[in-house]
Parts: structure tokens; C-alpha cells; sequence
């Protein structure tokens, strides 16, 4: 593939130096560059069922904080040594491909491997703030309902059968009771998540 993408690329800078940029460009030579490649390819299949399973784990995994950063983390180190990966894989093509697919500036790499991790990289911190802006939507009606349980609490009372004392002592109890409500629908609402 990379062979017959190597002579198809070399033909267009031979008879176009000038057009080359805008050959690349062009639908036609991406869709004749995906055609020369063998999918077929054993590699291939595994680089792409790797996509799939990161992908499904971003997804499967997005309430679960802890296991997300580890993710991503590991992600992140894979792409960071994707030029070693690159390096070591050109020298031993021959056990892992049936053709050479790791070129020295490392396109391969960086096309099939490095750009859809970052993909489910973009995915995961897309994920991770939808869960946020719910969290913060829960816990502003949980803060909304809190408050009108403190307000109806404080008209139930009628003024003129407390004195000042017992008034204030109400008012003392009433948001400690209130204030561990809050904390106790807080609580649920971060347990959700």
C-alpha cells in the first residue's frame, strides 16, 4: 500500500511540483490513496480495533473519573512517544506488516495512530464536561429546593405566638436543619455521579 502510495505520490511531484499542494487537497487523490490501501492487513485491523475498544472505553467509562484520567494519561504518554513507536516499528516492519508503512517523518504514525487518539482524547474532555455542567445543574436545584424548604419553614411560623428569644432560636435550629438538608441532597446528588 504504502509502496503503490509512495509511486502515486511520486508521480504527482514529478508531473505537478507546482500543483502538489493543491493535488493533496483534492478529493480524488485522498480517495485513491484509501483505495491502494489493503485493509486487509493484520496491523491494520488491529490499529483499528484499537480506535474501537479506546473509543468504547471513553464512552463505557465517562462517570467513572478515576479510571478516565488514568485513560488519559496513558493515552497521552502513547501519543508523546509515538515517534520512538515509529522508529522501532520502521526497523522491524518485516514481523509486524507486510509492508513498510513507517516512513522517517512518521505520517503513518501520526495519521492511523496519533490523530484518532487524540480524537477520543477531545471526546473524553467533551464527556467530562457535559458530567460537569449535570453535576452543576443538580446541585443548583438541590441549592433551589433547599432554599424554598428554608423559606416556607420561616412563613409557617407565626409571628405573634414566639417572643424575640424563641424567634431567634427557631431561626438557629430551622438552618441547621436546613444546612444538613443541604448536605445530605448534596451528597445524593454527588453520589449520581
Amino acid at each position: 500500500a504504502i509502496e503503490r502510495e509512495g509511486i502515486v505520490v511520486q508521480s504527482l511531484t514529478d508531473n505537478h511540483s507546482d500543483g502538489f499542494n493543491n493535488d493533496l487537497n483534492s478529493l480524488q487523490f485522498w480517495i485513491q490513496f484509501i483505495s491502494d490501501i489493503d485493509w486487509t492487513e493484520p496491523l491494520l485491523i488491529w490499529i483499528v480495533a484499537f480506535h474501537v475498544v479506546t473509543f468504547v472505553l471513553v464512552v463505557w467509562t465517562r462517570k467513572n473519573l478515576v479510571f478516565q484520567c488514568t485513560l488519559g494519561f496513558v493515552l497521552l504518554v502513547f501519543v508523546r512517544m509515538g515517534e520512538y513507536f515509529n522508529e522501532l516499528a520502521a526497523v522491524n516492519w518485516k514481523t509486524i506488516a507486510r509492508q513498510q508503512y513507517f516512513d522517517a517523518n512518521g505520517m503513518f504514525f501520526s495519521l492511523v495512530v496519533s490523530l484518532p487518539v487524540f480524537m477520543n482524547l477531545v471526546v473524553m474532555v467533551l464527556l467530562w464536561m457535559k458530567v460537569s455542567m449535570g453535576l452543576m445543574v443538580d446541585l443548583k436545584r438541590a441549592q433551589k429546593q433547599s432554599n424554598g424548604s428554608n423559606q416556607k419553614s420561616e412563613e409557617a411560623q407565626p409571628e405573634s405566638s414566639t417572643s424575640n428569644g424563641n424567634r431567634e432560636i427557631n431561626n438557629k435550629v430551622n438552618s441547621k436543619v436546613n444546612n444538613n438538608n443541604n448536605k445530605v441532597n448534596i451528597k445524593k446528588t454527588l453520589k449520581k455521579f
